[in-house]
């Protein structure tokens, strides 16, 4: 991590913001995709990296299930 190392809660924090203001989830639901995105960092990828990384790396899967 580039400043300093994060707590959990400081790392989901973040991430969930990251979910808020990008990607337009609910405040229960960016916390809900931070944990997992908490838990899948570690077990996929060992230490933790940027929490911001993190939500972009996930949203960056999503598509648009809407009609078109």
């Amino acid at each position: 991590m580039s400043e300093q190392t994060l707590t959990k809660a400081e790392w989901i924090d973040r991430c969930a913001k990251r979910y808020r203001d990008v990607g337009g989830l609910s405040e229960d639901l960016a916390k809900s995709a931070a944990e997992v995105a908490y838990e899948v960092e570690d077990e996929d990828w060992g230490p933790r990296g940027d929490p911001e990384e993190a939500a972009d790396e996930d949203m960056s899967c999503w598509d648009d299930d809407g009609d078109q």
